[in-house]
C-alpha cells in the first residue's frame, strides 16, 4: 500500500526439502498454520509472508514438524542464475520438443500486429501434447513430436510469429491494469509495450541492444507482476505517474529501491537515458544492470523488504 511502511513485498525463504509423497501434507498444513496465526484483524498485514515475517521461518519449521509428526529434510543447495524463459526450440530428454513462445504480458490476442489467438487455435488442431503457461506470462508449446515440429514451426512462421524479441523486452512484465482491475491506479499492460519501446532505442543509442535489462510495470503495489525483484521496476500511482523502483537481481534473490516517486513518462525516460548512458560506459564485463546501479549508489542494496520504499540518500 503506498504510503503504509508497514506493507512491503518479500522475497520467499527456503523451508527444507519435501518428498513427491509429502507434497500435499506440506501444502495442507501451511495453510492450516496461516489459518491458526494469521492475522485476521489486519487485512493489510493478513497474508502469509507477514505471519513467516513476523514469526520467523525456524518458527514455520516447528509448526510443520509439530503438524505433520516429522521435520522435513534440510533443503537440497540449489543456485538460480536466470528468472527468465528460454525462447524458441528446446528438445526434451525423450527427444520431443517445446516451443516457449513469447507473449507480450501473457495477452493472446489477434490484433493488427500479431495474430497470437489464431495461431494457437490452428496449432491446437494438430498438436498431440501439452500447452504450458510459464511463471513469465508466455506459453510452451510442449511435448511436439518429431513428424509435428516442421508443421507447428510453419504454422508459426505464417501468422509471424517467429521473430527476434529483444533481450529486454523477452524479460519485460505488466499486470493487467485497466481497464479490467479495479485496483489500478495507472495503465499498465497497454503502456509498458510502447515505453519498451522508447527503452529499447536508448539501449540502441548507447550501443548496449544485446544486454537484457528486466523491467516490470504494476498499476498498484499489489505487485502481481513481481515489480520489486525487476532491475527497473514501475508501480502505478496516478494515472500516467510511476514510483520507479532500481536494483532487483536478474536472479529474482534480491528486491529493489525506490529511486524517484511519482513521476512521468518524460521523467522516466530522461532518467533512464542518464542511466544507460552511465552504464553502457562503467558497467564492469558482464556486469547486470540491477547490480550496476547497486555498485554507483544509485540504490542501496535491499535486505528486507521493509527498506524497499526507503528512498536511498544517493
Amino acid at each position: 500500500t503506498h504510503g503504509d511502511p508497514k506493507t512491503f513485498p518479500l522475497l520467499a525463504q527456503t523451508l527444507g526439502f519435501c518428498t513427491a509423497d509429502q507434497v500435499l501434507a506440506v501444502a495442507e498444513n501451511i495453510v492450516k498454520i496461516q489459518r491458526d496465526f494469521g492475522d485476521r484483524t489486519n487485512r493489510k498485514h493478513a497474508r502469509f509472508k507477514y505471519t513467516v515475517d513476523d514469526h520467523g521461518i525456524d518458527w514455520v519449521a516447528e509448526q510443520l514438524t509439530q503438524r505433520m509428526g516429522v521435520a522435513l529434510n534440510p533443503a537440497h543447495e540449489v543456485q538460480f542464475t536466470h528468472n527468465g524463459d528460454r525462447f524458441g526450440w528446446r528438445q526434451n530428454q525423450d527427444h520431443s520438443w517445446n516451443y516457449t513462445l513469447f507473449i507480450a504480458n501473457g495477452r493472446v490476442i489477434n490484433n493488427d500486429q500479431l495474430s497470437v489467438k489464431s495461431a494457437l487455435h490452428d496449432i491446437a488442431t494438430i498438436h498431440s501434447g501439452d500447452f504450458r503457461l510459464t511463471a513469465n506470462q508466455n506459453l510452451i508449446i510442449a511435448q511436439v513430436t518429431a513428424t509435428q515440429k516442421p508443421a507447428i514451426e510453419k504454422l508459426l512462421q505464417q501468422h509471424n510469429l517467429i521473430a527476434t524479441i529483444s533481450p529486454t523486452r523477452q524479460l519485460s512484465m505488466a499486470c493487467v491494469a485497466f481497464p479490467t482491475c479495479t485496483l489500478a491506479m495507472a495503465e499498465a499492460e497497454r503502456y509498458l509495450p510502447d515505453l519498451l519501446t522508447q527503452i529499447e532505442s536508448l539501449q540502441h543509442k548507447h550501443g548496449i541492444a544485446d544486454r537484457g535489462i528486466m523491467i516490470r510495470m504494476t498499476g498498484c503495489p499489489n505487485g502481481c507482476a513481481r515489480p520489486f525483484i525487476a532491475e527497473i521496476g514501475f508501480v502505478g500511482k496516478a494515472l500516467g505517474r510511476y514510483n520507479m523502483y532500481l536494483g532487483g537481481a536478474l536472479n529474482g534473490n534480491r528486491l529493489n529501491q525506490l529511486f524517484e516517486e511519482n513521476i512521468n513518462e518524460g521523467r522516466i525516460l530522461e532518467h533512464i537515458d542518464q542511466l544507460l548512458g552511465h552504464y553502457a560506459q562503467a558497467a564492469y564485463v558482464n556486469e547486470a544492470f540491477g547490480d550496476f546501479v547497486i555498485r554507483q549508489g544509485y540504490v542501496a542494496a535491499v535486505k528486507h523488504g521493509i527498506e524497499v520504499n526507503i528512498k536511498s540518500a544517493s
